[in-house]
């Protein structure tokens, strides 16, 4: 996992752990009363949409190399990588961190019961804060590829490290958990009481659009790094009286 993953987990874990803070207080405010049966629970979300500010793409370079010549495989991937920067210049993307890993022998080629050569691989990855461009590129570079060279995409991950109106989502999820337990009540003839107890939450940050039910529980956190353009949810399950 990437240096900017652990930080976008971790930044959000926080701001997670801060809102429940926040939630305890009110909770300890009433933790001293007796409580009855009489209570009801209801899940409220909010959601926000964000585009990623950071994405980090990592292209495999494969080729064929022969036993006998590996010197001339691996100067062949040398330009197969600065084919690669071509490329990417060609294409839009100036801004950019590159890496280039260590040459790699994957598996031996092998004709009949004769050894014919490697297949010889260079991961090179690409980190840059136009996420939409990353993706771009993505997508097309395959068309380097050749009857010698494979270019393919290994992994795309896209990152949002800015600011984000958590505590606003945290108050619309809470105003949309009451109207659910508003409604609850008046379903069973009675009426909503006061506020109780947080009894969870979560944070998910989801590919734009999808269904979110499939992301899990409302407890359960999730962080979707395949998209550049996301919606972020907070889920809250709260506790009332009702009369």
């Amino acid at each position: 996992m990437s240096g900017s993953k652990y930080f976008f987990i971790l930044k959000f874990g926080l701001v997670l752990i801060a809102g429940v803070l926040i939630f305890g207080l009110i909770y300890q405010a009433v933790s001293s009363r007796s409580y009855d049966k009489n209570v009801l629970s209801a899940i409220g979300s909010a959601e926000a949409r964000i585009i990623s500010d950071n994405a980090h793409l990592t292209i495999n370079i494969s080729r064929a190399g022969s036993l006998v010549n590996l010197t001339k495989a691996y100067k062949l991937l040398d330009q197969d990588l600065n084919l690669l920067k071509n490329f990417l210049r060609k294409n839009g993307l100036t801004d950019y961190k590159i890496t280039v890993n260590p040459t790699s022998i994957k598996e031996e080629l092998i004709k009949g019961n004769r050894k014919t050569g490697v297949e010889l691989n260079r991961l090179v990855e690409i980190s840059s804060e136009r996420a939409e461009k990353i993706k771009e590129i993505s997508e097309i570079v395959s068309a380097l590829s050749s009857s010698e060279v494979v270019f393919s995409v290994d992994s795309a991950e896209y990152y949002y490290n800015g600011d984000w109106p958590y505590e606003q989502l945290l108050k619309e999820a809470a105003d949309d958990a009451r109207e659910q337990a508003v409604a609850k009540a008046a379903v069973r003839g009675r009426h909503l009481g006061e506020f109780r107890k947080v009894l969870g939450g979560s944070e998910k940050i989801l590919p734009a659009d999808l269904p979110k039910i499939i992301y899990g529980n409302y407890d359960q956190d999730y962080y979707d790094d395949s998209t550049p353009e996301k919606d972020i949810m907070v889920t809250v399950k709260l506790l009332f009286a009702y009369e």
